[in-house]
């Protein structure tokens, strides 16, 4: 999911939000070594609740679902809880890169 950006620089709560994004998107793949190393019930709840938090923050911040199009999508079908979590992180990452030049 490639992020369509904004034109300018990153407002701090901008910057905030898509820090917030890349944290909770790390969640997740921090819940999927719980799960390789056989804390199932830990991992279910780290993504649940990391889940929980991405939507909400979507919701706080639209910008976050009109830069990254794909984000809801992701949570509806799960597929953030796969691979998505990474893709989302490393486009959240270069977005924030890209604003800082």
């Amino acid at each position: 999911m490639e992020p369509k950006g904004k034109p300018g620089r990153l407002s701090g709560e901008e910057r905030t939000a898509v820090s917030l994004l890349m944290h909770f998107c790390s969640a997740v793949g921090s819940a999927n070594d719980a799960e390789d190393h056989g804390y199932q019930d830990e991992a279910g709840r780290i993504r649940e609740e990391a889940c929980t938090s991405i939507r909400n923050l979507a919701e706080q911040h639209p910008f976050l679902a009109e830069v990254f199009p794909g984000l809801l999508r992701e949570l509806d079908t799960g597929h953030i809880l796969g691979f998505g979590w990474l893709g989302l992180y490393r486009d959240a990452e270069a977005m924030m890169a890209e604003k800082d030049r």
